[in-house]
């Protein structure tokens, strides 16, 4: 039998449920057969919603603000995730498609009076293409490789926002961004930017969320975990790295894009420093190894520490940073899996421990 023959074989076998382990098809099973878990998560859904509207009032604006930038690095989070967590490739350049996005809503609000409506679904087109573009280039490499090459298409695109002045405005930027009445849900609304901002932010990490869960259950999350796992092996058995790279490139494209776009209009103001800067990538790689890489809920949980930690740790004054970086370093040494992970261990020797206790009863 000869090599394509081979090659066919197993990349057929992988569409069909065969190639999944006995674990993965319970899983799929029970999650796919209890409604009581799906109507959890709808009720979990709805009431962070309607918690919306009245967390300005409690919280006030300066918490509300932390709120609105841990849902948006929830959103790149997820975005890394796909090729960090999931296929096991360190981006470096995911900032790239942030500040794309944020610069696609900013040039189409100012100069056609889109309204963030609009923007979301051109921005998460448009970023998706820029994420196909880069990955022709950058997913021909691998490793250390793979992550310089990311890195300096996120220096390219700084150096484009900086010269291109008659579209980028320059180093300067553009800012009054959604300054008008209708311009985030193209009517006008009682509504606070902050709350607009909020429920449109919660509603797209729970799609990234659906998005990410969907592909980590069908056939190319496996294809990313059998590369992750033994590339060699997994290339020998006929699984593409190339296309199932690009595909996860693309949709965590389009996952910073929005969040850019949004970013754009609640800040009012984008500039080359702060959308392409190279903190985001940190703020990414930590969030997602922080909470959990290959999981759902770790990263958007590792997001919201590094959005809150910080300012919880004001009291320390000029020594807030330093402190934070040895609590990450001391959680990551405890916890090497990330937080989600250490967590559901922690759970389970608890319940463990109390089915040996009654049984002792």
């Amino acid at each position: 039998m000869d090599a394509a023959r081979i090659q066919g074989h197993h990349w057929i076998c992988l569409h069909h449920s065969r190639s999944c382990s006995a674990a993965t098809r319970h899983f799929r099973h029970q999650a796919g057969t209890d409604p009581m878990k799906s109507l959890a998560v709808i009720i979990v859904v709805i009431s962070v919603l309607a918690v919306g509207f009245v967390l300005p009032n409690v919280i006030g604006p300066y918490f509300m603000r932390l709120v609105i930038f841990g849902l948006i690095y929830s959103l790149l989070a997820l975005a890394l995730n796909l090729s960090l967590g999931f296929r096991g490739e360190i981006s470096l350049g995911h900032q790239t498609f942030f500040g794309f996005g944020a610069y696609v809503a900013a040039i189409l609000a100012t100069s056609l009076n889109f309204s963030l409506l609009l923007v979301l679904p051109v921005a998460a087109l448009l970023t998706s293409i820029v994420g196909f573009a880069v990955g022709l280039v950058a997913l021909r490499m691998r490793g250390p490789y793979f992550a310089i090459v990311t890195l300096s298409f996120g220096v390219i695109a700084e150096i484009l926002a900086v010269n291109l002045v008659d579209i980028t405005n320059g180093p300067m930027g553009i800012s009054n961004i959604g300054s008008q009445a209708n311009s985030l849900l193209g009517w006008t609304t009682s509504l606070k930017t902050e709350v607009v901002c909020y429920e449109i932010l919660v509603g797209l990490v729970c799609l990234a969320g659906m998005v990410t869960y969907a592909l980590r259950e069908s056939r190319y999350g496996r294809a990313w975990r059998a590369l992750r796992d033994h590339e060699d092996l997994a290339a020998a058995i006929g699984i593409p790295a190339f296309p199932v790279d690009l595909l996860s490139l693309m949709i965590g494209a389009a996952m910073c894009g929005v969040a850019g776009a949004v970013y754009a209009f609640y800040t009012s103001v984008v500039a080359p420093d702060d959308v392409f800067s190279f903190g985001l990538v940190i703020t990414m790689l930590v969030s997602v190894v922080l909470g959990g890489r290959g999981t759902i809920s770790g990263p958007i949980f590792g997001a919201f520490i590094f959005a809150f930690a910080p300012e919880y740790l004001r009291v320390a004054q000029e020594w807030r940073l330093p402190i934070f970086g040895i609590l990450l370093v001391v959680l990551v040494m405890l916890a090497p899996q990330g937080l989600i992970s250490l967590a559901l261990v922690v759970i389970g020797k608890t319940k463990k421990s109390l089915r040996i206790g009654d049984g002792a009863r």
